[in-house]
């Protein structure tokens, strides 16, 4: 979906930064001030209801198949749950929260933001800090009111976009300084060969939680979620630094490149 949204960009590619910039906060802004009142009214005429709720079914079924179904039955049910996140009730609504911030990403492309940072240190000063204030709130509000379609919108996709706002800024931020570089560099080589750590990723997660594999799905903490990913993590460094000490590319990056271009580089 980000891809078929990205090829709309090509439209935008002569566009001015400033085009880019008022069309991206515009379209965003106004949708969402749009959708939180409608959300809202939608809350308080369906009192009591909740997402979870409504579709707990749906829920429950997904976590009957992924920890106990056949391949083929795990299958058919992610064809389920892509369909219903992704069909033509739901990619205009998608389009509207997505495409916005492809136009913020191309204007801060044609601003050589990332570039230049020390031009924008101030504003990237003061975008870190809004987004994390914006961040913080959406992410406690549906505790302080209520857990209602409105404040889950508010909570997944303005606290969502904020959230990932204030991370870029503040690794930006903090790359400024040559200590910080040097410890972050394992990460650079595991984002240069990102297409292949993340289909290792997904292999080696279904294993781990499909009932076809060693079926944890729905059987661990948090705390053990987050133990399985650091070392999934630390072993992907680890190979990913070796790989690029021998080769240019990823091997699924290379592939991509000889599909596109007929070449490696």
């Amino acid at each position: 979906m980000y891809s078929f949204f990205a090829l709309i960009m090509l439209f935008f590619q002569e566009a001015k930064k400033e085009v880019l910039l008022a069309w991206g906060t515009g379209i965003f802004s106004i949708y969402a001030v749009i959708m939180i009142v409608i959300l809202t009214v939608a809350a308080l005429v369906n009192e009591g209801d909740t997402a979870a709720g409504i579709h707990q079914p749906i829920i429950d079924q997904a976590l009957q198949t992924y920890g106990h179904g056949s391949f083929a039955s795990i299958f058919h049910q992610r064809l389920l749950d892509w369909y219903y996140a992704y069909n033509l009730n739901t990619v205009p609504f998608l389009f509207l929260s997505l495409f916005p911030l492809f136009l913020l990403g191309g204007f801060m492309a044609k601003s050589e933001w990332f570039e230049e940072i020390e031009e924008y240190i101030l504003e990237t000063k003061w975008l870190c800090l809004i987004s994390f204030i914006v961040y913080a709130a959406s992410s406690v509000l549906p505790y302080v009111l209520d857990h209602n379609v409105a404040t889950a919108y508010i909570h997944d996709t303005i606290g969502g976009t904020a959230g990932a706002i204030f991370i870029v800024t503040l690794v930006t931020l903090a790359m400024r300084s040559v200590s910080i570089q040097k410890v972050m560099q394992p990460f650079a080589l595991l984002g240069r060969m990102i297409l292949t750590n993340y289909i290792v990723q997904s292999i080696v997660c279904t294993f781990l939680f499909y009932s076809y594999g060693l079926g944890y799905y729905g059987h661990i903490s948090i705390v053990e979620g987050l133990a399985i990913a650091e070392i999934i993590l630390s072993i992907q460094l680890l190979g990913s630094w070796i790989w690029m000490s021998l080769f240019s590319d990823g091997p699924l990056e290379k592939l991509i490149r000889y599909a596109t271009y007929g070449r490696s580089r």
